[in-house]
């Protein structure tokens, strides 16, 4: 087995694959596959797309991010603190420069677009 497929293997724990199937609308058997990281039949491997990681990681309750990694979409995800990475930086709209209190509220709408797109 492969990294990504012992790790589907060990979040599916006791649970089957048919009621982790139902829950993310993919096959059982597919799951299966994923979990030996090789095609059933044709023995050939298998690559999931973002998409079925996605489910997953909301089915296992696993950050996706960490799934993408692991299944090589992405190499490194790097963290960023909005507010220290901002401290002290002149913040500008087009010519205009942001007053302290647009200031903050850029940096809220920023850190809740994040938090947004991390539950989805």
């Amino acid at each position: 087995m492969n990294e990504l497929g012992n790790l589907l293997k060990e979040l599916r724990g006791k649970r089957s694959l048919r009621s982790v199937g139902e829950e993310t609308g993919l096959s059982h058997s597919y799951i299966s596959d994923l979990e030996k990281g090789k095609r059933r039949g044709t023995n050939t491997p298998l690559h999931p797309s973002p998409e079925v990681l996605k489910k997953l990681g909301a089915a296992y309750e696993y950050p996706y991010d960490k799934l993408l990694k692991l299944a090589g979409y992405v190499e490194d995800v790097e963290t960023i603190d909005l507010e220290r990475l901002l401290k002290n930086k002149t913040l500008r709209w087009g010519d205009e420069v942001l007053d302290e209190s647009e200031r903050k509220r850029a940096i809220d709408m920023l850190n809740l677009l994040f938090q947004t797109n991390k539950n989805d």
